[in-house]
């Protein structure tokens, strides 16, 4: 088991499989005029390569920056369980 920093996930219930997806964003310097790459890591949900492209471009539509495909890669992770992060002290008054 390693640690990743995960930046977006992308959900799909009747996907079977994980795939990495490393995407770059790319800003330019308006200074220097210099093309600036930052990557980030996703994971997306599908059910073959091509869905998880599909997935990915898909959630990705409505982002203003510009970005580019680094690469896809089918992972090991079997599934992904959404986490409540809420605060855990509840701001309800206990009953009496």
């Amino acid at each position: 088991m390693k640690r990743t920093k995960i930046s977006e996930i992308f959900f799909d219930d009747s996907a079977d499989k994980w795939y990495l997806a490393k995407v770059a964003f790319i800003t330019i310097d308006e200074k220097t005029a210099v093309e600036k790459r930052s990557v980030t890591t996703m994971l997306v949900a599908a059910n073959d390569f091509k869905g998880s492209l599909d997935r990915l471009n898909e959630g990705m539509k409505g982002t203003m920056a510009d970005y580019e495909i680094v690469s896809i890669a089918e992972t090991p992770i079997m599934d992904v369980y959404r986490a409540n992060l809420g605060s855990s002290r509840s701001t309800e008054a206990p009953a009496e």
